[in-house]
């Protein structure tokens, strides 16, 4: 008897163990990979610098530099990357409203 109670709860665990995995792909599928229609509508509208990592920014040149050396070299990149930024969010909200508009 003990056996098949033993034999009983590896197919439970079995089961359980499948289901929670294909659970799990199906949501990761669904909701976390990179949707191809989206990709494709962001690249036509905003461009392929859209995507950008910005790693051609350049990494400090040695561990001596003093603070005032590296805010003087670093500062305006900052400024490009958030004028950058505030550029696609202000594409974004216009594109947004005119999508709502559209909509009405």
């Amino acid at each position: 008897m003990t056996k098949h109670l033993k034999k009983r709860s590896l197919i439970i665990i079995a089961v359980t163990l499948i289901t929670l995995l294909t659970a799990g792909a199906y949501v990761y599928f669904t909701y976390f990979t990179l949707n191809p229609l989206l990709e494709s509508q962001l690249r036509s509208q905003f461009g392929d610098e859209f995507f950008d990592d910005f790693a051609e920014e350049p990494e400090p040149e040695n561990d001596s530099e003093l603070l005032d050396d590296i805010i003087e070299k670093y500062e305006p990149h900052f400024e490009t990357l958030e004028n950058r930024a505030l550029e696609r969010l202000e594409e974004l909200f216009t594109a947004a409203v005119e999508e709502y508009n559209q909509q009405r």
